[in-house]
């Protein structure tokens, strides 16, 4: 048994809707193409050139702010930079991780420079 039912008249009658439809649609386009391709094109008015003027010199600002920034950016890494490679001679000349720095013999502590919980290396005294 069968579940779609196709009546012929039903189908010629909306088929000729359709192709009205078509045709419609069609007239519409050519129709409208005259008008929208004879459009000014952008910036040839006065409101376009006043955009056009104004994202220019946000887009200048923020350029500028931008380059500020990175400069800074780069400052702040080259000191960076320089600091760990102070902290790497450090490093190099006493060996360890550069808090092993030799401390004087006053005290208890003398070389342990700290290492040790409770201990300063400077008085001896916990």
């Amino acid at each position: 048994m069968s579940l779609v039912i196709a009546a012929p008249e039903a189908l010629a009658t909306a088929a000729t809707d359709l192709a009205a439809i078509g045709s419609t649609v069609s007239a519409a386009t050519t129709a409208a193409a005259a008008p929208t391709t004879t459009l000014l094109a952008a910036a040839q008015d006065e409101v376009s050139a006043a955009v056009a003027a104004l994202f220019s010199s946000r887009f200048r600002q923020r350029r500028q702010r931008w380059c500020g920034r990175r400069s800074r950016s780069v400052g702040w890494w080259r000191a960076r930079r320089g600091r760990w490679q102070r902290r790497a001679d450090r490093t190099q000349r006493y060996g360890g991780n550069g808090s092993t720095i030799p401390t004087p013999a006053s005290g208890g502590t003398g070389g342990l420079g700290g290492l040790l919980p409770g201990t300063s290396g400077i008085s001896g005294l916990p």
